[in-house]
């Protein structure tokens, strides 16, 4: 899995392609790069993309659930994996 600051990059690094696609003229500040980004920005990106896995992290949950119901069991927690 990403980690939290891979993920963070990459919501910024497509925030500021779409932003140029649609006309928005984001901060001179922010057209950097990730690790160039003032602190509070790049403490969003993170506050972000921990939303992101934990999104992610819900829907896998709920497709493990749908599993163990349609095939018995089959997916339940037996290695130890926390999800």
């Amino acid at each position: 899995m990403k980690s939290k600051e891979q993920i963070a990059e990459e919501l910024h690094n497509a925030y500021e392609e779409y932003s140029k696609k649609v006309g928005w003229n984001t901060q001179d500040k922010c057209k950097v790069k990730f690790k160039d980004l003032p602190k509070k920005n790049k403490e969003v990106m993170l506050y972000m993309a921990t939303l992101v896995q934990n999104m992610i992290l819900e829907e896998v949950r709920s497709i493990i659930k749908i599993l163990n119901d349609k095939y018995d069991g089959a997916f339940d927690n037996k290695y130890g994996y926390n999800y």
